[in-house]
């Protein structure tokens, strides 16, 4: 069942002899002389995700060792970055290690298998970790889903993140939107800002879903002949009034209409901004 949900894994690409004299070297490698590895695609290691995993450690060992290779000046991660980290935290003079010969053509490969397999990259990790497969070994998204045991779908969608432009990138990144809101970002046209809508998502904390509307205000709706319509005279006038409750109130103000009734959601920040908002309101009433 894990072969099946792991597809290639890391041990088809590690080599492994079956007899017992070609098994790989493991033994306690001087944390001191292992160098890092060029090819890792994870850019971002949460101080929290390793305060966990040196919690872990540090209670119950190190269950599973790392990956090396050799080098002339010493050794070289091959996988398991995260545990080298925390074990280096915890002051640790030797790690666990299994010493296996992997050609450089495979080390990004066997990385973003490891991190997908254990810790996941976000997902602009994960969009620039197959961009890089894809380059370096002349794949197409079929071949590299199935080297990580991806669908192919997945591939394609985590590519397209990389047409964003880099500040929604950093956003995407960083965790503040989803794939979900990136997704709705790159259904609007190339003349639209990308930057500004994702911008007023983050300002309006706008849902997936509001998001997906807002895109497609913005883009206009296809008609039956296929062409692009503009939007409806409600949700122009929804935008409009929007804008001049911020403007008179001076904060953000979503509208969102259902099919009877709807929201006037208005933020504030501060108990005191709370209060100026209750006086206006109020006086307003």
């Amino acid at each position: 069942m894990l072969k099946k949900r792991l597809g290639r894994g890391l041990d088809s690409l590690i080599p492994q002899a079956e007899a017992p004299a070609a098994m790989p070297d493991r033994r306690g490698i001087e944390i001191a002389r292992i160098q890092p590895n060029p090819y890792q695609p994870r850019r971002e290691f949460s101080p929290g995700e390793l305060d966990e995993l040196r919690r872990s450690i540090g209670e119950k060992g190190l269950l599973q060792p790392i990956l090396v290779r050799q080098t002339p000046d010493g050794f070289q991660i091959v996988a398991g970055e995260r545990r080298l980290r925390a074990c280096r935290e915890l002051g640790w003079e030797t790690i666990p290690g299994t010493v296996v010969d992997v050609p450089d053509g495979q080390m990004l490969e066997v990385a973003l298998v490891e991190n997908l397999q254990r810790q996941d990259l976000n997902a602009i990790e994960k969009a620039l970790a197959f961009r890089q497969l894809i380059d370096t070994f002349h794949l197409t998204h079929e071949e590299a889903a199935l080297r990580v045991a991806v669908d192919r779908s997945s591939v394609t969608n985590h590519l397209r993140l990389l047409d964003l432009p880099e500040r929604v990138r950093e956003h995407v990144a960083e965790g503040r939107l989803s794939m979900g809101h990136a997704r709705a970002l790159l259904a609007l046209p190339p003349t639209e800002d990308k930057e500004r809508a994702a911008d007023r998502v983050l300002a309006r904390q706008l849902s997936v879903r509001e998001t997906e509307r807002l895109c497609s205000n913005r883009s206009g709706k296809r008609g039956v002949s296929g062409r692009r319509e503009p939007a409806g005279d409600d949700d122009h006038r929804i935008r409009h009034l929007e804008r001049e409750l911020e403007q008179a109130l001076a904060t953000k103000v979503r509208i969102t209409r259902q099919k009877v009734g709807g929201q006037i959601v208005i933020d504030f920040y501060t108990d005191a901004e709370f209060s100026r908002l209750q006086g206006i309101l109020l006086s307003r009433a």
